[in-house]
């Protein structure tokens, strides 16, 4: 089954991103969706006779448990609601995960903050800018993969939308970021704050309006689609009709032929239609009889359809020296 691409990635710089965070830290995603990062989680298989791995029969177990858990009304049967507020809570558990990983990475201080909450200053913990900058735009990922002049130009491009984006995300003006605020710089996609919001949809103009006139046409979604769709995901013949159909049924909401930065907001940033249709296909793929919801012995059935919906804190427990995360939502982790 085709389906379209609901997130934004955006361009050069979450490539640059991800592999420097690959660089320093470990397994890193496909950019694109959720579905990548929740498989992010996952141990790819090993072939240490040593290494402890878990049976089918312990995977089944874990399910079996959570789908009790998710099975609100006990009626023995996961509707897609269900399994979207399990999705949910999975999706906040790997974005914590992640969090917690990638700010202890950078080594923040601890210093006293003013907020606009509260009237004394507050110790907390902090991150300033020449700390970050220096850890994830090092000298050495410039000279190795930057320093011809197309390179220098793209090198001075991604640092100076980090820096407009931290600045934003720098939500009392202080230069220096909470780790609150580190989590909207990071993930600006699921931020709460208006101009956060607004600077995501900035980055997406300028990766994708290509004629300046603050608006992404047709042509111009379909080229970004392009270059951040793996050809392997292209090959099918249908591929760019799915594409133009979502354009038209589900992003360009006026029906005028292009999306404006309302509209590319939506896109951006919309959390519930993402898991509702990740929560629909998951159902759709052991849904034996048809009936639209799964049983206990369908889920059993399928299990290796829905590792995804297994907690990090599982797979840790048979490989806990693997670094099981990736960056985001969105984003994938669209950092920038």
């Amino acid at each position: 089954m085709i389906r379209p691409v609901l997130m934004l990635v955006h361009s050069s710089f979450i490539l640059f991103v991800i592999l420097n965070f690959v660089y320093h830290v470990g397994a890193t995603s496909k950019p694109g969706d959720d579905e990548s990062l929740h498989e992010s989680q996952i141990p790819a298989p090993t072939s240490d006779e040593f290494q402890q791995q878990p049976t089918p029969e312990e995977i089944q177990s874990e399910l079996v448990r959570l789908y009790s858990k998710y099975d609100e009304n006990s009626d023995k049967q996961l509707s897609v609601e269900e399994v979207k507020k399990w999705l949910d809570e999975i999706h906040l558990e790997i974005t914590q995960e992640n969090l917690d990983r990638q700010w202890a990475y950078y080594e923040p201080v601890t210093q006293e903050v003013h907020s606009w909450h509260e009237y004394e200053p507050v110790e907390m913990e902090v991150l300033d800018w020449e700390k970050y900058k220096n850890k994830t735009f090092t000298e050495e990922m410039r000279i190795e993969s930057y320093n011809d002049e197309q390179g220098k130009a793209v090198w001075e491009t991604m640092l100076n939308r980090a820096q407009k984006r931290w600045e934003v995300a720098d939500a009392n003006n202080d230069t220096i970021l909470t780790k609150d605020e580190f989590k909207d710089f990071m993930w600006p996609e699921e931020s709460s704050s208006d101009a956060v919001k607004q600077r995501l949809v900035e980055e997406g103009l300028e990766d994708m309006d290509s004629d300046g006139d603050k608006l992404i046409n047709m042509e111009e979604y379909l080229k970004h689609l392009i270059t951040i769709t793996p050809e392997a995901d292209r090959v099918d013949p249908e591929w760019t009709e799915v594409q133009k159909n979502h354009f038209h049924s589900y992003l360009d909401k006026d029906k005028d032929g292009s999306l404006n930065p309302k509209e590319l907001e939506y896109w951006l940033t919309i959390q519930t239609d993402r898991h509702n249709e990740e929560a629909a296909r998951l159902v759709a793929s052991s849904d034996e009889n048809k009936d639209q919801v799964l049983s206990v012995d369908e889920i059993k059935e399928g299990y290796n359809n829905f590792f995804t919906l297994i907690s990090p804190k599982f797979w840790n427990k048979y490989y806990p020296d693997e670094q099981l995360y990736g960056p985001s939502t969105s984003a994938s982790h669209d950092e920038l």
